[in-house]
């Protein structure tokens, strides 16, 4: 069964359901901004995408365990979501 709850490390009780909504509501504005524009990312943005990915999967796991903290989870997510924002603005450029 799956654990509808998590405490960090500050013992904090954290509800998974707002996690993951914090993560799915990060994901859908990405999508909505990069919607027609991935194929014209470069190698070195998906590494950089990746990487940012990898940290949310560790963020995500260490709070799982109680070894995490919400801060560093939200500031993960504000990350991961600023990146997108400078790849496809540096590399792909703005729609109008």
């Amino acid at each position: 069964m799956f654990e509808t709850t998590v405490v960090d490390a500050a013992n904090n009780t954290i509800d998974v359901a707002s996690l993951c909504r914090e993560f799915g509501e990060v994901a859908e504005r990405v999508q909505v901004e990069a919607a027609g524009r991935l194929g014209q990312m470069t190698d070195g943005d998906w590494s950089e995408v990746d990487r940012a990915e990898r940290v949310i999967d560790e963020c995500a796991e260490d709070l799982r365990l109680g070894r995490g903290d919400r801060t560093i989870w939200l500031l993960a997510l504000e990350s991961y979501e600023s990146l997108w924002a400078r790849v496809l603005s540096l590399r792909v450029g703005r729609q109008s």
